[in-house]
């Protein structure tokens, strides 16, 4: 990952495992947070965090699959190089939503998902459950609209400018983290990756955003 990025841009690595070395050799901040929610939960808590004080003029969101997996890899870097050349058309939400209406009724609970399968340890990738039947109902708890999403988003790889980032709703992000500190692989991990467009676009329907059209 060392020449992934620019080396004018700040980096920060998000460590769920004190006991994991990072492998990067150029300069990053590395912050431990609790190994729960997936990365999801990180994203969340960086939003949080930084809230209304972003200072950046993007900020690009990756888990730490994003170079090993090739599509994820490739995603990557088509969003790097939207930001890299400042082409960020307003509202600047680089990750490109995938249009799929099945998504809605997504559900994981019969399904085994290890992202680090190759190095998982112990073999057990049960999904924890959420206590909803679908995204649909997912979203609804968290404060999302089911009747405004038309896109779901998928990989856990995205880019969003700062003035869209700092607008994003407070209270929904809250309820999110709030789903996603119950375990490390939750089901809620899942119906997030699906939803954070819908998520981002809740930074987008401000007043000045209408005033731009």
């Amino acid at each position: 990952m060392d020449d992934f990025f620019p080396p004018e841009w700040n980096v920060i690595v998000y460590s769920k495992k004190p006991d994991v070395p990072v492998t990067m050799r150029r300069e990053h901040t590395r912050r431990f947070i609790p190994n729960v929610g997936r990365e999801h939960h990180t994203y969340a808590h960086h939003i949080l965090e930084h809230h209304g004080k972003t200072g950046s003029v993007f900020t690009i969101f990756c888990p730490g699959s994003a170079y090993a997996i090739r599509y994820k890899r490739r995603r990557m870097q088509n969003i790097v190089h939207l930001a890299a050349s400042r082409d960020l058309i307003f509202p600047a939400l680089i990750q490109i939503p995938h249009i799929v209406g099945g998504e809605k009724c997504f559900s994981s609970v019969d399904r085994r998902y290890c992202s680090t399968h190759a190095v998982n340890r112990h073999g057990d990738c049960a999904i924890i459950p959420s206590g909803y039947s679908n995204v649909w109902e997912f979203a609804r708890a968290v404060g999302l609209d089911p009747k405004r999403i038309w896109h779901m988003s998928r990989t856990g790889v995205g880019g969003v400018s700062a003035r869209v980032l700092d607008a994003v709703d407070r209270d929904v992000l809250m309820k999110l983290q709030a789903h996603l500190e119950k375990g490390d692989n939750v089901e809620s991990g899942h119906f997030a990756e699906r939803l954070w467009y819908s998520i981002m676009r809740t930074g987008v329907d401000r007043p000045w955003e209408r005033e731009r059209r």
